[in-house]
């Protein structure tokens, strides 16, 4: 199946015009230079009722005693930090009407990541040279082995999906949370 990518801004000419009913993108508010400016292509992009639905943190309404669950917050690639209010401000101000924020807490995902976080300078170089004893009577000597970081980085994946389903059941007040946004287009 071919979807049609484009590598550059959203403008009126993406896409040869074309109109979408959503458009969805995850993780990226708080890296874009212009949310404004970004956030009315958008809504010029959408059809009449279209809906925009996307998914951010919530670092601006995450109470000081949290922060140190955060293993980093990775400047100059996060240009803005966003809480609810903020968002809401930024629908209003560029024509959307938000329809739903759903809330899960992450903060035993943050706890997992930190302690990998910790970690990763002594893991750096290492790696596990995979023996296959049963098949081949012993070592593999062919093997070129995986990176324990990499593996690492596999199951943190892993169990982060896992952790998020039970963030669904923590506390949600000045915690760090993953929204989920759901905004119809109105006038621009």
């Amino acid at each position: 199946m071919h979807i049609p990518c484009e590598t550059v801004p959203l403008s009126d000419r993406s896409f040869g015009g074309r109109r979408f009913d959503i458009i969805y993108h995850r993780d990226v508010l708080s890296h874009l230079y212009e949310p404004i400016s970004v956030f009315q292509n958008i809504n010029r992009a959408l059809n009449e009722n279209g809906l925009l639905v996307f998914e951010t943190g919530n670092i601006a309404d995450v109470r000081e005693e949290y922060y140190q669950w955060f293993s980093q917050f990775l400047y100059p690639d996060h240009l803005f930090f966003f809480g609810e209010r903020s968002i809401g401000i930024l629908l209003e101000r560029t024509g959307f009407k938000c329809l739903a924020i759903y809330r899960e807490a992450i903060a035993l995902e943050l706890l997992l990541q930190k302690m990998l976080w910790k970690s990763k300078d002594y893991l750096k170089d290492r790696r596990i040279e995979v023996e296959d004893a049963r098949q081949e009577g012993g070592f593999d000597s062919s093997a070129r082995g995986i990176s324990i970081k990499r593996r690492l980085r596999h199951m943190y994946r892993f169990v982060s999906s896992y952790l998020t389903k039970l963030g669904a059941i923590l506390p949600k007040d000045g915690w760090p949370l993953k929204l989920l946004v759901i905004a119809q287009k109105g006038s621009a």
